[in-house]
């Protein structure tokens, strides 16, 4: 993980190995594990969604020291629990008809 802390020092940390589930993300956003927070996307809707807010609101995510994620459906909540084990500031956005919840540890 990289950080940049408030007086301007940046910081490298050897996280664990990332998970398989997460790898499709490390291979197509890489930017991705670069960030401090992560809005994680249920699927390409919610995605879209949040790219045409950035473009109306003309500030991209990166000014809250965010990016965007595709969650891959049911398999979101999952997700966002494997990059919050890891140690990133997780949101999802999810509007699935079906209640989706993190599997038990």
């Amino acid at each position: 993980m990289v950080r940049r802390d408030v007086d301007g020092s940046v910081t490298v940390r050897a996280v664990p190995a990332v998970p398989d589930d997460l790898q499709r993300i490390a291979r197509k956003a890489p930017e991705t594990f670069l960030a401090r927070r992560i809005l994680l996307c249920e699927g390409s809707t919610e995605l879209g969604m949040c790219l045409v807010l950035e473009d109306v609101l003309k500030r991209p995510w990166a000014h809250v020291g965010a990016t965007l994620a595709k969650g891959s459906g049911s398999e979101a909540a999952a997700r966002a629990q494997r990059f919050n084990d890891l140690g990133y500031g997780v949101a999802l956005l999810v509007d699935s008809d079906v209640q989706i919840r993190p599997s038990p540890e």
